[in-house]
């Protein structure tokens, strides 16, 4: 069978990692795609309205769009739908603007932006070489059935990762190196299954230490006795992979799974916070609102179901310990350990716990559940750096006055968020950077001002966009550059298209001050169902 360039490339740096993991080879890449995607959202496939090729999309959207188009066919795009325009005199609503647009509304799959090359069946992709099975990478290179990584190379059924080297199914690093079956290790390197790991090295079998190396189970090593048993669990690890392609991890290792997971859809999570914002987010809440809609709605806790609605939102659990209520991030692994997690304190205190000498030697994949049972918890929570005055959060990196959302770093002023990052007063958004006074936007950078957007870059003053870049004072605009005063595509004179937007303001305002909700989104103005 002739594979293409993305896959040999892949293939080859595949191999080369698994010596580096596990001494030797365990086969082809290809074989261990079930392995590999169990526990990352995966991408999804559409047919393009206009060619019928398959387009690549993220499984982001609440429900799959009408049409959906390549990011290699937007010329065809334009040309098809260019003639497709507003009668600004019988416009009267949303309802009317959409009615007469709906032809225009394809969503963009395929993205790969920036300086990329070989990379197949993958979306949202910047400044990436090599990727395959992946979606929302940037600045990475060899990358295989993964999601969310900036600056990661040779990564392998990971998800949440920055600054990373050679992982295998990790789940949320930061900055770690020679990494397999590990959730959260941070500054980590050559652990393997493990779980909340910060500043460790040599490390397997071992849960929520800090600052350790060369321990099985939790229980510190001479270094030549941690390298003996470490080769012996390492070649068993490999021969268990090589024969069945799959094993139990450590997901299902901590959520005593007695089989290896298959990949699963992305499930609804349930999350509610337990106390009001402080005062200065709900003062921000009011101040982006009013820029936004030309008044400000108050009290942003009736607004937390609307604003949950389309971004990732924590997931709610209990300690396994004390029922503590916790949260987590809205990943696939965690929907599976969120009956064994612990809070930060109790993280601390369960590091302390640890396996006898004997049971060190012992150890082995079929007896680790008996073995690792009195410690193999983990901690959903990751704090990093210094931070002010943020509340109902479950991970989070130098920001001040953020409230009720799974990530936050170098943010402030945010509610109801999954990864702002370098943003400030953003409402209700995931994903987005160097952006401020948004509203509803996603997988976006450098907006200003804008509301219910996706896919969108360098931004400002904006409503209902898809796929523009460089626009504003736009509305209602799908995969298109550099227009101003525009609606659907279409420029107009800067009088009628104000006159227009603050009638848009208006409805938009009466219905969330009356319902705390709006039906209409960026994600469903081009959904099936509504066509």
């Amino acid at each position: 069978m002739k594979y293409s360039q993305a896959y040999e490339g892949l293939s080859k740096e595949w191999k080369n990692t698994c010596r580096i993991l596990l001494k030797e080879e365990i086969g082809e890449l290809s074989d261990f795609s079930g392995y590999l995607q169990k526990y990352i959202e995966p991408v999804r496939a559409q047919k393009s309205s206009l060619s019928q090729k398959s387009i690549t999309l993220s499984n982001d959207a609440a429900c799959p769009p009408k049409r959906v188009i390549g990011m290699e066919e937007l010329g065809v795009y334009a040309k098809k739908t260019e003639k497709i325009k507003l009668d600004i005199n019988q416009i009267k609503d949303i309802d009317s603007i959409i009615s007469s647009l709906e032809e225009k509304f394809y969503y963009c799959g395929n993205v790969v932006l920036g300086n990329s090359s070989n990379v197949e069946n993958s979306h949202r992709c910047t400044n990436t070489n090599y990727a395959l099975a992946s979606h929302e990478v940037a600045d990475c290179q060899y990358i295989s059935n993964s999601t969310m990584a900036r600056y990661c190379e040779y990564i392998f059924g990971s998800s949440i990762m920055g600054e990373t080297k050679y992982l295998i199914n990790v789940l949320y690093s930061t900055k770690s190196v020679r990494c397999m079956e590990c959730t959260h290790p941070l500054r980590s390197s050559d652990c393997y299954f493990g779980a909340n790991l910060e500043d460790c090295s040599d490390c397997m079998f071992s849960f929520n230490l800090k600052n350790k190396n060369n321990s099985i189970g939790n229980l510190p090593l001479e270094k030549s006795k941690y390298m003996q048993i470490k080769q012996k669990l390492l070649s068993e690890i490999a021969r268990k992979l090589k024969k069945e392609k799959n094993m139990r991890g450590i997901i299902e290792l901590i959520a005593g799974i007695p089989s290896p997971s298959t990949p699963k859809e992305r499930p609804e999570y349930v999350f509610k916070t337990q106390h009001p914002p402080s005062k200065e987010v709900e003062e921000a809440f009011q101040a982006t609102t009013k820029v936004l809609l030309g008044k400000p709605l108050s009290n942003l806790q009736t607004y937390e179901k609307y604003l949950l609605a389309n971004t990732k939102k924590p997931i709610s659990a209990k300690s396994a310990i004390s029922s503590k209520p916790l949260h987590a991030i809205p990943m696939l692994f965690n929907r599976e350990l969120k009956n064994s997690f612990v809070s930060r304190d109790e993280a601390a205190e369960l590091s302390s716990r640890r396996i006898s000498p004997q049971s060190a030697d012992e150890l082995s994949l079929e007896n680790m559940d008996k073995i690792l049972h009195e410690i193999k918890y983990t901690c959903p929570q990751v704090i990093l750096g210094e931070n002010e005055d943020v509340e109902e959060s479950v991970v989070y990196n130098t920001s001040r006055h953020c409230y009720g959302g799974s990530v936050y770093y170098f943010a402030k002023y945010c509610a109801y968020c999954f990864w702002p990052r370098n943003s400030e007063y953003i409402f209700g958004s995931t994903s987005v950077f160097s952006s401020k006074f948004c509203l509803a936007c996603h997988y976006s950078s450098s907006l200003t001002r804008c509301f219910e957007l996706s896919d969108c870059n360098n931004c400002s003053d904006c409503y209902f966009c898809h796929n523009v870049e460089n626009c504003t004072e736009c509305m209602f605009c799908f995969n298109t550059k550099a227009k101003r005063y525009a609606i659907g595509n279409v420029e107009y004179p800067k009088e009628v298209y104000l006159k227009l937007k603050k009638k848009i303001q208006e409805e938009i305002f009466a219905k969330l001050e009356k319902d705390k909700k709006l039906d209409l989104n960026i994600f469903n103005l081009g959904c099936k169902k509504n066509g």
